[in-house]
């Protein structure tokens, strides 16, 4: 969609993805950490973090700042990541540390 400039549908189905990554994690999240094994739970939370990793470098022609943000509380490079060749599933770490911060942007108004 980006090469036809289709923005808008770029972003539909970057959003899609965004909610099967979530549909993933919610049963995880629901059951909570503590009902899950070590290896269950350090699964789930890689899961999430490679998703994210995935996420921003699509987001990032559209919205870079953004995609940007997700990288660094990746504790990635965000030039480093654009840099490297066809992104791929399995590129970030295990046991990487997520930096913690406030939301990406500031809640809607109703």
């Amino acid at each position: 969609h980006i090469h036809n400039f289709d923005f808008p549908a770029a972003l539909a189905r970057l959003w899609h993805t965004v909610a099967k990554a979530l549909d993933y994690w919610k049963p995880v999240a629901d059951r909570g950490a503590a009902a899950a094994t070590p290896r269950q739970a350090d699964t789930a939370l890689y899961v999430a973090a490679e998703a994210c990793r995935l996420i921003a470098l699509a987001l990032w022609p559209l919205l870079p700042r953004a995609a940007e943000a997700i990288m660094s509380r990746l504790g990635l490079d965000p030039r480093e990541e654009l840099a490297k060749p066809k992104p791929r599933w399995g590129h970030l770490e295990p046991g990487t540390r997520v930096v913690p911060d406030g939301p990406l942007a500031p809640p809607l108004e109703p």
